[in-house]
Parts: C-alpha cells; structure tokens; sequence
C-alpha cells in the first residue's frame, strides 16, 4: 500500500529528522518499508542514510545488513564506493553468520547494483554458503546461481553439484522466474547438469509455458540449447503453441547480434530482481531479440518452426530475425 503523497512527504520528513540517533535495526526496517512500497525518496534523504549507513557499518549485525542489501537493491539504489567498501568488509566479517537467506541476499545486491567485488571475496562468501545449500529457500537458490553467473564467479565443481541437487529438490516450488535464473546461471557458467537433472526441469518448465514472462521463456530456450539438450517433441509442441498465442511485434532489431555464433547470450531479464521480489519481468510479449534467441535454439534443436504461423506475415519479424540472425 502506498500512502497519500502529503503523508509519505511528511513521513519522509520526520524519518530524515530521526536517521542521525537511528540504529541498525531500524535503519534496516525503514529501508525494508520503502522498498516495499516501491518508494525512492529524493537525494538528499538518501545521502543522509547513506551516511548514516556508513557510521552503522562497522558493527552492524548480520540480519540488519542482509535486509539494507536487499532493501537497497529493490530501490535500485547503491550509495556510493565508501558504502560499499564498508558493506564488503562487513559481509565478510559476519559471513558466518548471514546464513542461507542473508548471503543469497548480499550476493544479489551486488549483481543487481552493478558491483563487481573482489573474485577472493565472492569465493568466500561462495563458500560459506555452501553449508547452507540444503537450507536455502527455492527463490534463494535460484537468485545465488544467478548472482554469481553475473558476478563472473563459477565456484568448483563439487559445490556446484550440490547447488543442482538442492534446485532439483525444489524445482516444483520455484516459480517461472527461479526457473530461468537457474538455466541463465548455469549456462552461462558452462557447467552443464546431468540428463536426468535436464529432463526433470524441462518438464516443471513445460507446465508453465502458458505463464511464463517473454525473458523467462527466451533463458530457458537459451540454456537448454546451449547444454546441448533437446527436449521431447511433446515439448517443443507445447512451445510452439505459447508462441503462436503472443504477440511478437515489439522491441527493436538491434539485440539480434547478442546471440553469437558460439551461442553467447546475455539475459536482458533483471534476474534475481524478479525472483526475489526485486522488480517485475518483461511481461508476455516477444520482442525481436527475444525471437532471435528462439530461432537459435530451435536451430540447435533441429526443428524447424511453423515460421510462417508464429508472427503476423505483415510484420516479417520472423523473417528479418532470420536474417538478421
């Protein structure tokens, strides 16, 4: 619910006149309030906080500094170099003890705001998560794959293994979002799962085809093209279908080129941001890069789609992806 915009001024008022006596606890809550409302206040109440984030830093608890990474990455908001030296240091001192939601939450906030941290202080955090995998909520699970693939961190093998036995434990509870996030995370960190772990994620895949957001659909085609894998006919029946169903008269013919001949794709999905509640999708409708990811993979898939049936022939979109492709 977001209030009246003369109440949130007046609460953002008072809030502004209270950050200089607020403690970590509350400071977490009231960043945790705002985000949830999707509510950025001006600048000014911003570096405020920032500042007073930065005096807070050095001995805040480990659940108030997961909930200000969490709280800031919604706002979309990263408080400048300071904040995030202080925040490393921090995160890496309580790692221990962020435990199996806390440091999923910290690794996003540093995909989702652009930094690029140390690859020594990603791999400790990587590893102190890995006693927590079997704890880790399906969302969580998703969002640390994710985070990591972005932040160009591939953990070894064994911990990586262990991350697909956990996911296949709870693909039936992760939503459409999750589900690319692990395929996006997965291929792009060329670590390819087992054919059983393949088959059972193209079927949760598969039965939320009819609600799956446009970047979602266009991930997991990706990842599963990539892996080399090929699902049933059934499948890729079902697939065309959903696409027959959309429109595909948006978005521009510029991304096309993002998918390369070796198959490199960069998602342009917020990732996490969805999965953890961060943000929202794309929505349902294919845009002309989305489409030429398609096209790849199916290429790879050796089917050929009923091109003539996926888009308007007055449009040409299949055919100038195609080409352009």
């Amino acid at each position: 619910y977001l209030p009246h915009p003369d109440w949130m001024s007046s609460y953002i008022t008072r809030a502004e006149a209270c950050l200089p006596h607020a403690d970590s606890a509350s400071l977490a809550d009231l960043l945790y309030g705002l985000a949830g409302i999707d509510f950025l206040p001006d600048d000014t109440f911003m570096a405020a906080a920032s500042a007073r984030l930065e005096v807070l830093l050095p001995g805040m608890p480990a659940a108030a500094l997961s909930k200000v990474c969490r709280s800031l990455a919604r706002l979309e908001y990263c408080p400048g170099d300071m904040w995030l030296s202080a925040t490393l240091a921090r995160a890496e001192a309580v790692a221990e003890d962020l435990g199996p939601l806390g440091l999923p939450d910290v690794l996003s906030a540093m995909a989702l705001l652009g930094a690029r941290p140390p690859k020594g202080w990603v791999g400790h955090m990587v590893g102190c998560m890995q006693r927590h995998l079997a704890d880790c909520p399906p969302d969580r699970l998703a969002n640390l794959g994710w985070s990591l693939a972005v932040l160009g961190c591939k953990p070894e093998v064994e911990w990586l293994h262990e991350w697909l036995v956990q996911v296949r434990a709870r693909l039936k509870q992760m939503d459409s979002v999750d589900l690319a996030n692990v395929a996006w995370a997965t291929a792009s960190l060329q670590h390819r799962p087992g054919s059983l772990w393949l088959e059972d994620f193209s079927r949760e895949v598969g039965r939320r085809f009819s609600y799956m957001e446009a970047q979602a659909l266009t991930d997991v085609c990706w990842a599963l093209a990539r892996f080399g894998f090929t699902p049933s006919d059934t499948w890729l029946d079902l697939l065309e279908e959903e696409l027959l169903d959309r429109s595909t008269t948006q978005g521009s013919i510029g991304g096309i080129h993002d998918v390369s001949s070796s198959g490199d794709y960069e998602s342009s999905s917020s990732g996490a941001a969805a999965g953890a509640g961060y943000g929202a999708g794309s929505g349902r409708v294919l845009s002309r890069q989305q489409l030429a990811v398609l096209l790849w993979a199916f290429e790879r898939f050796r089917r050929v789609p009923r091109a003539a049936e996926l888009v308007d022939s007055s449009e040409g979109l299949l055919l100038g992806a195609a080409a352009g492709h």
